[in-house]
């Protein structure tokens, strides 16, 4: 277990169950038994507090899990992602937890899940990430959903090409090395639409330049299976 100051826990437990001002909520346990430890809004906050959102949900759940009275898994709820939307602002996840073993006998101390949330408020204070392997994925993730609606959106404003031929297009733009990895912010729509058309014409000048001359449909593969494999 995490070894913490006791005085720091008392005031952290403090601060973690006070209740916001102007908090709704239907729960009884909410900021009685359970307070908020992180948050996470889908719209309006960045790839950083969503890694760190789930890093420590993660964290959170380990400690229910390795805790070796069984007593986190008894109680059932010292760990709950609960959520709020609403349609035009979007979703808010919430990490509650369960600050003391018996909130009617502080003495019986704090649940292992509050002292692993703690634990990593106090790391956030000295980093901005839990782990940065987490949110490099998720960058990374990011940046490809951004790069295929590019190129997507690239694709549609050629609307006389076949499906097929802008799936054999696509993938040799993502085979090449024009694409460049940055962040999902820094992806210029414009650039993506330029390789995307170089490829094209690319593609188109090989397939003229292959078949107009040489029209043997008999003896020739389908030109994307030829294209595919980079002939």
């Amino acid at each position: 277990m995490i070894d913490l100051d006791q005085d720091h826990l008392v005031e952290m437990a403090s601060r973690i169950l006070t209740r916001p001002d102007s908090y709704l909520a239907w729960d009884d346990r909410w900021y009685t038994t359970h307070g908020c430890v992180y948050a996470w809004a889908d719209r309006s906050d960045d790839l950083v507090a969503e890694s760190n959102f789930h890093t420590m949900l993660a964290a959170l759940e380990g400690a229910v899990a390795h805790d070796e009275s069984g007593a986190s898994e008894d109680r059932g709820d010292d760990v709950v992602d609960t959520s709020a939307s609403h349609w035009a602002y979007g979703s808010v996840r919430e990490l509650m937890v369960r600050v003391y073993v018996d909130a009617d006998d502080p003495d019986q101390g704090f649940t292992p899940a509050f002292i692993e949330a703690v634990a990593c408020l106090d790391a956030l204070e000295q980093q901005a990430l839990l782990d940065e392997s987490d949110y490099s994925e998720r960058e990374y993730a990011a940046w490809e959903r951004t790069v295929e609606l590019a190129i997507h959106d690239a694709a549609q404003e050629h609307y006389e090409d076949s499906e097929l031929d802008q799936d054999c297009i696509k993938v040799r733009v993502y085979a090449s090395e024009d694409l460049e990895c940055t962040s999902p912010d820094d992806v210029r729509w414009d650039k993506v639409k330029a390789i995307y058309d170089r490829h094209r014409n690319a593609f188109f000048d090989w397939q003229a330049q292959r078949y107009l001359p040489f029209y043997w449909p008999e003896m020739i593969p389908p030109y994307n299976q030829l294209w595919f494999e980079g002939v």
